[in-house]
């Protein structure tokens, strides 16, 4: 993709400036822009791939960065929400994210089911039917959270007023996984969807 031109699954091709919503694909009328993308996505493609097996940190606690939010999104493991219309399902899913703590200190991580912007409280719905992304959210009943970073874990109440559940850690700097579980009345498990991390101290 540039400004200008967009492929889809290396065939389709699209001016963006003038087919914002890409109707008309003019592949056959530009073979050497199909061609040219290709080749940046092969040799991006050749950069990339040998390090699918790795699993590359997020980098937490810089001064760049004075909180991180982290989302399922960035998730390894075998099931993930990938969109909001899951979130909203509130599918049942979890994984680790692999992290770099940058320097060692204090770190708060807030464990929430809903982001910021969304201002609802952990166990909520959200009002509406639940249709493809827009609509609605499923209301959990959400007791526990447990958050394991590195070596050290730990367990919350969940209040059911509160939108999010806050676990602080003393970390040395370096890579470890960070795991989450909020786990409901019936002892099902979901991984927090969004967990937002402030060095504190």
């Amino acid at each position: 993709m540039t400004q200008r031109w967009r492929l889809i699954n290396g065939v389709e091709l699209y001016d963006i400036e003038v087919d914002p919503e890409q109707r008309n694909d003019i592949a056959t009328e530009h073979p050497e822009v199909v061609e040219e993308l290709r080749g940046h996505y092969e040799a991006w493609w050749e950069l990339v791939s040998p390090r699918f097996g790795e699993d590359p940190p997020i980098v937490l606690g810089t001064e760049n960065e004075k909180e991180s939010v982290l989302t399922t999104h960035d998730w390894h493991g075998e099931q993930h929400a990938w969109n909001q219309g899951q979130v909203r399902q509130g599918l049942v899913c979890n994984g680790y994210w692999a992290i770099e703590i940058a320097e060692e200190g204090e770190y708060a991580f807030e464990l929430r089911r809903w982001p910021k912007e969304e201002d609802k409280p952990l166990t909520a719905g959200i009002p509406g039917e639940i249709i493809d992304w827009y609509h609605g959210g499923k209301a959990l009943n959400l007791r526990t959270a447990r958050l394991r970073v590195g070596d050290q874990e730990a367990t919350q109440s969940i209040d059911p007023e509160a939108e999010g559940v806050t676990f602080t850690f003393r970390l040395t700097a370096g890579e470890m996984q960070l795991r989450t579980f909020l786990t409901d009345d019936a002892g099902e498990s979901i991984g927090a969807y969004y967990v937002y991390v402030t060095k504190v101290a």
